[in-house]
C-alpha cells in the first residue's frame, strides 16, 4: 500500500510509504485512507480483511501504529509545494533553458540569467562562461549547469530567488565538483523591504562530485514582492558542476525528486515564456486588426513584453500602433494593412515575470 497526499489542485502524489511489514497479511484492496487532503494533518487506515497470520488485533494495531506513525513524520517532513511536490525549487535539475543552452564568455554581467530560474552576479573583471553540462552520479548521467570564471578580480555569485512565502526549518542540498579545489559561501538572504542575512556556510569543492547539505531556519515574508535569496559566492570559478539542488522542509536531506521535463518546463513558464503570433487575412486599406495570444502558462505577475517582428506581408506595425493590453493571461498586438488586401504578420513575443 502506498500513501498518498492530494494537491491543491487534486492530483494525487505517491511519497512512497509502505506498508511492507504487513504486505503478506493485509488484503491490499480493501484498505482505505481517509482525510485524503491537502494539508494532511491526521490519517486514518481502515483493513477490513486480515489474514490469520496475526494472533490477535493487538499486534495488528501495533504493526500499523508504528508504521503510520512512521508515515505520519514523513508527511510532516514532505509538506507539498507550490509546485505539487516535494522541492521548493523550480529546475533544481537544470533541465530547462528556455532562453539558451550556453552563455558567454561574457564581461561584467550584473544580473544575468543562465538556465531557467538561475541568476548570474558578476563584478569587474570577470570573464564569465555558463552552459548546461552532465555529469556522472553514481550509475547515472545527469543534468548540471557548468560555471567558468576567468580574469575574475572581484566576487561572483550563482543565486536563485524564490518568491513563495516558508516559515520554519528548511534544508537546501546540491552536488558539487570543480577542476580545481575551492571555497565559496553559500547564503541564505530574505530581501523583504532591506537584505537580511538569515545564515551562510562555507561549501569546498573538489574534482570529485560530492553532496552538500545546509539546514536554516527561515523567516516568513511579509511584503508583495519579496523574496528569499539562495546564492553561492567565490572568486574562483574552474569548470564548476552543479547539479540536483533541492529545498524541502525539514532538517532531513531526501533523495532528488526528479519530475518530468514537461512538468518542469510549465513550472519555469510562469515566469517566463516566448512563442509565436501569427495573423492573416483580409483588411480594408489602414485598417487596424488585431493579433492577439494567450500565455502557455499564466504568468506570476503581468509580464515585461518584448515583442520581435518576423515576417509581414502588407499588414505592418506603424507608428501608433502596437501592444494595447497585456495581462498575466496574454496579450494583444494591433497591426495596420498597407492596402485594401490579404496579407500576413507574425512576430516572436517574449513574456518576463521573473524575480530580480
Amino acid at each position: 500500500l502506498n500513501l498518498y497526499v492530494g494537491s491543491q489542485t487534486g492530483d494525487i502524489y505517491d511519497i512512497n510509504n509502505y506498508l511492507t511489514n504487513l504486505e503478506s497479511s493485509i488484503d491490499d484492496t480493501v484498505i482505505t485512507i481517509d482525510n485524503l487532503q491537502s494539508g494532511l494533518d491526521l490519517i486514518n487506515i481502515r483493513a477490513n480483511t486480515v489474514n490469520t497470520g496475526y494472533n490477535s488485533n493487538e499486534t495488528l494495531l501495533s504493526s500499523l501504529s508504528s508504521i503510520i506513525t512512521s508515515s505520519q513524520t514523513s508527511i510532516n517532513n514532505q509538506q507539498l509545494t507550490s509546485t505539487g511536490s516535494i522541492n521548493y525549487l523550480i529546475n533544481g535539475d537544470f533541465n530547462v533553458w528556455q532562453r539558451s543552452g550556453s552563455f558567454g564568455p561574457l564581461l561584467n554581467v550584473n544580473p544575468y540569467i543562465t538556465a531557467d530560474r538561475w541568476h548570474h552576479s558578476i563584478g569587474h573583471g570577470g570573464l564569465l562562461s555558463s552552459s548546461r553540462s552532465q555529469v556522472t552520479l553514481g550509475s547515472r548521467i545527469v543534468n548540471s549547469l557548468k560555471i567558468n570564471l576567468t580574469g575574475n578580480t572581484s566576487n561572483f555569485e550563482l543565486s536563485y530567488l524564490l518568491d513563495q512565502a516558508l516559515f520554519g526549518i528548511f534544508t537546501l542540498s546540491f552536488y558539487i565538483r570543480s577542476d580545481v579545489s575551492s571555497t565559496f559561501t553559500l547564503s541564505v538572504k530574505k530581501v523583504d523591504g532591506s537584505i537580511i542575512q538569515i545564515s551562510s556556510t562555507n561549501v569546498t569543492s573538489t574534482t570529485t562530485l560530492t553532496q552538500v547539505s545546509f539546514t536554516f531556519n527561515l523567516p516568513t515574508l511579509i511584503n508583495v514582492g519579496a523574496y528569499y535569496k539562495f546564492s553561492l559566492n567565490g572568486s574562483v570559478w574552474t569548470n564548476v558542476d552543479i547539479c540536483r539542488v533541492q529545498l524541502q522542509k525539514g532538517s532531513s536531506v531526501y533523495p532528488f525528486e526528479e519530475r518530468s521535463y514537461q512538468s518542469e518546463l510549465r513550472l519555469c513558464q510562469r515566469y517566463y515564456e516566448y512563442g509565436i503570433s501569427t495573423f492573416g487575412g483580409f483588411s480594408d486599406a489602414n485598417e487596424t486588426v488585431y493579433s492577439g495570444f494567450t500565455y502557455i502558462v499564466e504568468k506570476r505577475i503581468v509580464p515585461t513584453l518584448s515583442i520581435l517582428r518576423i515576417s509581414d506581408d502588407q499588414f505592418t506595425s506603424t507608428l501608433g500602433v502596437g501592444l494595447t493590453n497585456n495581462i498575466i493571461a496574454g496579450s494583444t498586438y494591433r497591426i495596420k494593412n498597407n492596402r485594401s488586401s490579404f496579407g500576413t504578420y507574425q512576430n516572436q513575443y517574449i513574456a518576463d515575470s521573473e524575480v530580480y
